[in-house]
């Protein structure tokens, strides 16, 4: 697709950005608790996409736990914030609605020292 100021106008699209992480509890180094936010994005006419594309991301994987994505172990995974609409001019950019998603993730390289 082509770009608006920088962003994306065509088809929906989902990025995914890991934002950072929340501290590890005491005897429990070998889990990682990242935060990752989904973002998904549509041309103008495409806001039911979006919508549509942000839900099936939270059924998917909101309140789950034992799961694997790839080589991860996912122990948990709650939604954190969203999702929701983050741009204001939709002529300008479209529809965005952004999701946070907590993981809980066991680490499968820890040495306990």
């Amino acid at each position: 697709g082509s770009t608006v100021d920088g962003l994306l106008a065509g088809p929906t699209t989902v990025s995914f950005f890991l934002t950072g992480a929340a501290p590890t509890r005491s005897y429990q180094g070998f889990l990682k608790y990242p935060f990752v936010d989904v973002l998904v994005r549509t041309d103008k006419s495409g806001a039911a996409a979006a919508v549509e594309v942000s839900d099936a991301i939270v059924d998917a994987i909101n309140d789950r736990r034992n799961f694997d994505i790839g080589e991860l172990h996912i122990e948990e995974c709650l939604t954190m914030t969203g999702p929701k609409r983050i741009y204001q001019n939709v002529e300008a950019h479209g529809f965005a609605y952004l999701t946070t998603f907590k993981f809980c993730i066991r680490r499968t390289n820890y040495v306990d020292a």
